[in-house]
């Protein structure tokens, strides 16, 4: 296998030695697809070396084939070394369709524009916290020296008013109601974190997730109560919600440029590389 590796330059080689791996273990592509969560015409275009097929451009690819190799027994590392070699040989990049280079902004970025933005809100809010102080301490100095005593006067000789027995019953049910929604409130936890996978646990009667995109694109796929829902790509300000009974499960391809929000409560940006969002509801 090394020596068949030293030997390939072509996009069309490196898929014919995936596919003779995949063959030479006896691995059917819908047993990687279902490992793997790779769509079948996403493969079947990997091992026909059709790389332009795959959406997303370089980082995609190069994700694709680290998780195909895993699936058929190949070293990842060496696998996307090769892809490289290949690229550089060729001088060129693999053939992909247009993308906005926001996709790849530097995090440090985002954070900056992030911080500006805090800052200038921050700003502005202390701006107007002084204009109506000064156009109060201004309002105040111009009343007469017997407003204030007045007013106390006044106060001070009206009847006191005392809710009848309705008003405080409705005063109270109001009150009761406001305490059954905060214990009813739905409960997410973070039950694992790791490279691959995110697994959330809800307590609630649905779950439901809102996933919004704040810059660039992202590619997505879809599983609720384990059947295929959606798959596509999600380009700046895309807001898409799903509701499952027992259990959602989204793949994102760029978790940089994606904001969560499950069940009312804001999770932010999720980060890091492609990985599954696992919601699982518990009573």
């Amino acid at each position: 296998m090394d020596n068949d590796m030293n030997e390939i330059s072509t996009i069309k080689e490196l898929g014919d030695l995936l596919k003779k791996a995949r063959e030479k273990k006896g691995i059917q592509l819908e047993s990687i697809q279902k490992n793997t969560k790779i769509r079948l015409k996403y493969l079947h275009a990997i091992e026909d070396g059709e790389f332009s097929a795959i959406p997303g451009g370089d980082v995609y690819i190069k994700g694709f084939l680290k998780n195909y190799a895993e699936a058929v027994g190949l070293p990842p590392s060496e696998i996307l070394l090769l892809y490289k070699k290949i690229c550089c040989i060729k001088n060129k990049e693999i053939p992909k369709p247009e993308e906005n280079h926001s996709d790849h902004e530097p995090l440090e970025y985002a954070e900056v524009q992030k911080r500006s933005f805090k800052f200038m809100s921050i700003a502005m809010m202390v701006l107007a916290f002084l204009t109506l102080m000064f156009y109060g301490i201004k309002s105040f100095q111009h009343k007469p020296a017997s407003y204030s005593n007045e007013k106390l006067q006044d106060q001070l000789h009206q009847p006191v008013q005392i809710p009848d027995s309705k008003q405080q019953e409705n005063v109270l049910g109001d009150g009761s109601q406001q305490t059954s929604g905060n214990i009813n409130k739905a409960v997410v936890e973070v039950m694992e974190d790791s490279s691959n996978n995110t697994i959330y646990t809800v307590q609630a009667k649905t779950i439901d997730v809102v996933v919004e995109t704040i810059q660039g694109r992202c590619w997505i796929s879809v599983r609720k109560d384990g059947k295929m829902d959606y798959e596509g790509i999600l380009t700046q300000e895309d807001k898409k919600i799903w509701t499952a009974d027992e259990e959602l499960v989204i793949r994102v391809g760029n978790p940089q440029v994606i904001k969560l929000n499950v069940n009312g409560q804001d999770f932010g940006i999720i980060g890091g590389k492609t990985r599954n969002l696992i919601f699982k509801r518990r009573e």
